[in-house]
């Protein structure tokens, strides 16, 4: 990836909705934060309608070696490679109670599937599809910001507390 396109990704938008924001209780770790953030910045307004329409949620190809570079990871370390897998699997296994926009409290993960061909970088994955009125079509009470300003922070908690007051 040349840095014209380092720097373009690094300055998509990460939108999220408020309730995921302020209402819902979850700890993530650093790293599976600008994991998240990453993959919401690939979420572009055409795919939302394409989703919304079909009823299902979006498959999004995740390279490993590209989220490395974005955040000033060494992208040569086979170690790397495996945290980020292990990330991947984290929030495929973490779990997170949503209210609904019908009312119903709903017990969902962040990831529905991830798939990894192996000695590729790039792992397939799937929202969870009870994520969509939380990350899709947001037209009110949501948070934009460029994935670059979160980068640098070193802190879980720097992280969450900048999605909290943003919101």
């Amino acid at each position: 990836m040349d840095d014209i396109k380092l720097w373009e990704k690094r300055n998509y938008l990460v939108v999220k909705s408020n309730d995921l924001v302020q209402k819902s209780r979850y700890e993530l770790s650093l790293l599976e934060q600008k994991v998240v953030a990453c993959i919401c910045s690939l979420i572009k307004p055409e795919h939302a309608k394409e989703a919304m329409e079909n009823g299902h949620t979006l498959e999004y190809q995740f390279n490993i070696r590209d989220f490395c570079r974005i955040c000033g990871i060494d992208c040569n370390n086979g170690k790397n490679y495996i945290n980020v897998r292990a990330v991947l699997k984290k929030l495929s296994d973490r779990s997170i109670w949503l209210t609904m926009p019908d009312g119903k409290i709903v017990l969902c993960r962040w990831l529905s599937k991830v798939k990894i061909q192996p000695r590729s970088g790039i792992a397939e994955i799937r929202l969870d599809e009870d994520m969509v009125p939380y990350l899709f079509d947001l037209n009110e009470k949501f948070i934009r910001y460029n994935l670059k300003d979160i980068l640098a922070m070193q802190s879980a908690y720097s992280i969450r507390v900048f999605e909290i007051l943003k919101s």
